[in-house]
């Protein structure tokens, strides 16, 4: 495929004669744009074209070349084999430190305070233009980019110079500095994508051109609060952004009220098409609406910056980037803007993610489409910030002079980690640390006693980490802790062992002692390591100071978005510089590295004489107090490595566990008896049980969920109905738990077991591998599909010990081959499952064929996962629950029976079970 430039240039040298004899014809002409197909038919549209105005390459798509055209010019290309549409180029228009109230309704302000701040995201917001010199923009903006530009009296091309795209800007992303107000992912990039003029109007044309250019920069989000006709072209855009992984989110219209008047680009299916609401929930009567609109987010009276101050706007162009923000949140976690990019009806990924989480807010589906987005649902669950990195590079004045390292992150018990420092000055230096507190630390470059404490400017890393024993997004284990050392060291012992031989750096965090001092480690094992103080050698002991380190498992990874390794060199580095080669590539590393040995006793600590994205040079350094010798046998270094530096996502305070199970929730219809649905599981397991929930009550018939063919990495299910209705069904939502067989222990103690049993329509006891503290709640799906009729299980007589258990087809039927039945029992109670909460209990034998709620005892941040089944069986005829509504507060439930026999459907009272999950792992033991 040619360069872009050089295909721009080649046409532009070959209309220098063209264009001019084309004018002298005196032709109308209009502003129309050709979808090319390859480069012959680009080349021919050129030729006909009266003037060229842009050529637009989408790769695998082909070139759009935008110009004037003739009628009679733009009728023969259209006839072109290799020329997909001949289109008129149509307008796209604008669609127009307190906290906003949309942002707090999104519940965005409450992830702010956990951490959550979407750095590492990037978002191109398609409009107006920026204001550079915005105060509160200026700190997030990154690269920008002119199709329409603002003109020379402005200070960047892509500055706003109508104000609409600065005050959509805002709403993703000011930062949160106390001033002025607060964006939806205060610590995202901003990429200004100026596609309309000051008027708020553009041709659709160049809104393709700025999404292209988004496309291939990487960026994760492109918000376009802009809407105009459908075209061939604008669609092949979103298409080509779409497939390179951006997540493209759309204002759906101010055409309201209305039905069906979803604006372009929102109404593409690879869009998220966003209706506003007010501070109520209802929707915005201006809004449009229609099947596009996915989901909904506060669209009327919106604070956010304008160019030169604040202002207030109302418009779906304000819904659409608090969507943006969000996802900017997910993208910067690590998720995929999507992971099934073919199913628009199950992406997965953000887009998946945006939309399970959304809240009900009462919204017709044309309306709100999967409800209000939710920041914190969306973010339940998900890794959280755990620590950050960065550089600093400082000159020492004096001695006297410390730093102040204001983080961006609140933490509740910090341990900080410094060094190695580079070498710009011939001294030896090393970096000394003080007053850590929950939002910063102090530190100097401190230079041994026997110099004068003055320094030039040195570069040095930085790592912050909540004290505690933790898991990196990518599964990676460390531990970050304290202990009071002197120079006669001692042995630290970490809460838990890792499974090899870790990465272990330490750095004194007080100054109790008025002289210069370093830490040594030595005896590194995967159960703790040795470490005490050593100061220079001229001088005695020190006083008592506290250490802080950190233990990493050696390796690579990605910390949501920020790849890293940890590793550890031979013994071979000394005093003369050596190069660690990084086993990945990276732009801008955050390094740290600390001696792992102690074989060299004279007072040594390590400094950095080389970094770029490839790799480290270091060497020993030995202080002179004592004698001018310098010389260093050899140690191995650990070293840590972090591209970019920035907040650590991970989970805190998990040790080392198991996943043995996970949850999900799924919605289809049933078009007949026969078709069988597959779900994909997350994780590979070696005999795992499935349990589904009962089945929401969209339709009238009775209809229970049937799973088959379990496998380590999946299984079937379908809505089955009994036998005497047709067999399809109108679309249900219904949750699984998936659960290794075996009996487990989740990280916070609460005991669950998950086994089988082979049963028929007569029953049998069966019993636990072990005794629970008291009567469990249990759960129990048939795993097999032996007999052709519809089937349920019942169960009943719940013990510590055991229950009984038996199948159940309608009661025309008579008995049922044997079928395997996989059953989860867990303790009663309440705790989380990584950060998230799940409770387990057992309601009153109340629960009859009257909707009946069961309120939730836990705070989930979006509707959870919870299987419910009656723990008794006092109603002889066939009957399954079924779900009336989920929401994040609790569960409505009836008793069904079918009505095979008879069409009564009274039900006694029953006894019901549930268990409520707010993340999507079982971890534990």
């Amino acid at each position: 495929m040619i360069n872009r430039r050089e295909f721009v240039g080649a046409f532009a040298a070959g209309l220098a004669g063209i264009g001019t004899r084309r004018a002298s014809a005196r032709k109308e002409t209009e502003r129309r744009v050709v979808g090319a197909r390859n480069r012959r038919a680009a080349e021919r549209a050129a030729e006909r074209a009266t003037e060229v105005i842009n050529v637009i390459d989408l790769g695998e798509r082909g070139w759009l070349v935008v110009g004037q055209f003739p009628a009679v010019s733009a009728n023969a290309l259209a006839t072109r084999s290799d020329v997909g549409y001949v289109e008129p180029d149509r307008k796209a228009v604008a669609l127009a430190q307190e906290t906003p109230w949309g942002v707090r309704r999104i519940d965005a302000d409450r992830v702010d305070a956990k951490g959550y701040t979407g750095a590492r995201a990037d978002v191109a917001v398609l409009d107006t233009g920026i204001d550079s010199d915005h105060p509160d923009l200026r700190g997030n903006l990154g690269e920008g980019k002119a199709i329409v530009s603002a003109g020379s009296s402005y200070a960047e091309p892509w500055d706003d110079d109508g104000g609409h795209g600065t005050h959509c800007a805002g709403i993703v992303a000011t930062v949160d500095d106390g001033d002025g107000v607060v964006g939806t992912s205060p610590g995202t990039t901003l990429h200004a994508v100026k596609v309309l003029d000051g008027n708020g109007s553009g041709y659709l044309s160049d809104v393709a051109d700025g999404l292209r250019w988004a496309a291939d920069q990487g960026v994760d989000v492109a918000s376009m609060s802009l809407g105009g006709p459908s075209t061939s072209y604008m669609s092949d855009a979103c298409s080509y952004a779409y497939d390179r992984g951006l997540l493209l989110v759309g204002a759906a219209g101010n055409s309201g009220p209305c039905t069906d008047c979803v604006d372009y680009p929102a109404a593409y299916e690879e869009v998220i098409a966003v209706s506003a609401t007010t501070r109520d929930d209802s929707l915005a009567g201006f809004s449009s609406t229609g099947p596009e609109v996915e989901l909904a987010a506060p669209g009327r009276t919106i604070p956010s910056t304008v160019p030169g101050g604040y202002g207030s706007k109302s418009g779906t162009s304000m819904a659409c980037p608090h969507v943006a923000g969000v996802g900017a949140h997910l993208m910067a976690l690590g998720y995929p803007s999507v992971e099934t990019p073919t199913d628009f009806a199950s992406p997965g990924g953000a887009r998946g993610r945006l939309r399970d989480r959304a809240e009900d807010v009462g919204l017709s589906a044309n309306e709100g489409g999967y409800g209000l987005v939710d920041t914190e649902g969306a973010l339940a669950g998900a890794p959280t910030p755990l620590g950050e990195a960065g550089t600093v590079s400082i000159d020492q004045p004096d001695r006297s002079t410390w730093r102040e390292v204001g983080l961006s992150g609140e933490y509740t018990d910090p341990v900080v980690l410094m060094g190695p420092v580079s070498a710009n000055g011939g001294q030896p230096v090393h970096a000394r640390v003080r007053n850590v507190s929950a939002t910063g630390f102090e530190f100097q470059l401190e230079e041994w006693e026997y110099l004068d404490g003055g320094h030039i400017e040195e570069a040095v890393s930085y790592l912050v980490c909540e004290a505690g024993r933790h898991e990196l997004a990518d599964g990676t284990q460390l531990e970050a802790g304290t202990g009071d050392l002197d120079e006669n060291g001692r042995s630290i012992s970490f809460a838990q062992s890792f499974a090899e031989q870790p990465v272990v750096m330490s750095s004194v965090q007080t100054y109790n002692g008025g002289q210069a001092v370093i830490t040594r480690q030595r005896a590194v094992t995967p159960t703790g390591f040795d470490c005490r103080l050593q100061e220079e050698e001229a001088l005695g002991p020190h006083a008592t100071e506290r250490v802080g380190y950190l233990a990493i498992e050696q390796g690579s990874g990605d910390t949501s978005g920020a790849a890293f390794e940890a590793g550890r060199t031979p013994d071979t580095i000394t005093d003369s510089p050596s190069t660690i080669d990084f086993a990945g590539s990276y732009d801008a590393p955050v390094f740290l590295a600390a001696a792992q040995t102690a074989d060299g006793p004279d007072t040594a600590a390590l400094r950095r004489r080389g970094l770029d994205g490839t790799g480290a040079t270091v060497a020993i350094e030995e202080e002179r107090s004592a004698d001018s010798e310098t010389g260093h046998t050899t140690e191995a270094v650990g070293y840590l490595a972090v591209n970019g530096g920035g907040p650590l996502f991970g989970y805190l305070n998990r040790a080392a566990t198991t996943a043995f199970g996970e949850t999900g929730t799924v919605s289809i219809d049933q078009p007949d008896g026969s078709t069988w649905h597959e779900v994909t599981l997350a994780e590979s397991y070696t005999d795992p049980i499935v349990l589904v929930s009962p089945v929401s009550a969209n339709g009238g018939q009775p209809v229970h969920a049937r799973v088959r063919n379990v496998s380590a990495t999946g299984f079937e299910f379908r809505l089955e109905e009994w036998e005497y209705l047709d067999g399809g069904h109108i679309t249900e939502t219904l949750s699984y738990v998936v659960c290794e067989a075996g009996r487990h222990e989740l990280a916070d103690g609460t005991q669950l077991e998950a086994g089988r049993a082979d049963l028929t329509e007569t029953g049998r006891g069966i019993s636990f591998a072990g005794t629970f503290p008291e009567r469990p709640a249990v759960f129990s799906t048939v795993q097999t599909y032996n007999g052709g009729q519809a089937v349920i299980t019942r169960q009943r007589a719940v013990t510590p010990t055991g229950f009984d258990c038996r199948l159940q087809e309608e009661e025309a039927q008579g008995p049922h081959i044997t079928e395997t039945v996989g059953y989860l029992a867990v303790e009663q109670g309440s705790g989380t499952v990584e950060g998230s909460p799940f409770e387990v209990s057992r309601t009153p034998n109340t629960i009859t064929d009257s909707p009946s709620t069961i309120d939730f005892a836990e705070s989930y941040g979006a509707p959870p996962v919870v299987l419910c089944t009656a723990q008794t069986a006092d109603g002889p005829d066939t009957a399954a629950l079924r779900t009336v509504s989920r929401d994040e507060s609790g569960i409505e439930v009836f008793v069904e029976e079918e009505r095979s026999a008879d069409s009564e459907t009274t039900h006694t009272s029953e006894a019901v079970g549930y268990f409520t999950v707010g993340g999507d792992r079982l971890v534990g033991n």
